[in-house]
């Protein structure tokens, strides 16, 4: 299950964090304009407010075929359900490469795992903590 948060709430980056990150991120970033990662943002919230879940990846990539989403956007929109960006009580367990892809190209918006429906592999985590 997804839901949709604003950009603006994800966890502080911690000290050299960003500049860590986007390093990292220099390949994504050419393969992909700012203004596609905020359509993938986009196309995303419309999924989850067409509906929360549970998604099966064939429908959550139609759903992106459908909204024009192709080739190194549409990729990115699917990682959002195969790894989804996933926050719990402010902080990070998955995503923060995306994450702050995202928050460059200046989104304000995303789907993201729901904190109050984690998957298996989160839980299991969460319980070894």
């Amino acid at each position: 299950m997804f839901v949709v948060m604003s950009v603006s709430d994800f966890p502080a980056w911690e000290p050299g964090e960003a500049v860590e990150l986007d390093e990292q991120n220099r390949g994504y970033r050419s393969r992909t304009p700012r203004a596609r990662w905020c359509e993938v943002a986009a196309v995303s919230v419309a999924a989850v407010a067409d509906r929360p879940g549970p998604w099966t990846f064939e429908q959550w990539d139609a759903f992106g075929r459908n909204a024009g989403l192709r080739r190194h956007p549409l990729m990115w929109f699917d990682s959002l359900f195969m790894w989804p960006i996933c926050v719990i009580d402010g902080a990070w367990v998955n995503g923060r490469h995306r994450a702050r892809l995202l928050e460059r190209a200046g989104a304000r918006k995303v789907a993201v795992e729901d904190p109050d429906d984690l998957p298996e592999w989160v839980a299991g985590e969460s319980a070894q903590s």
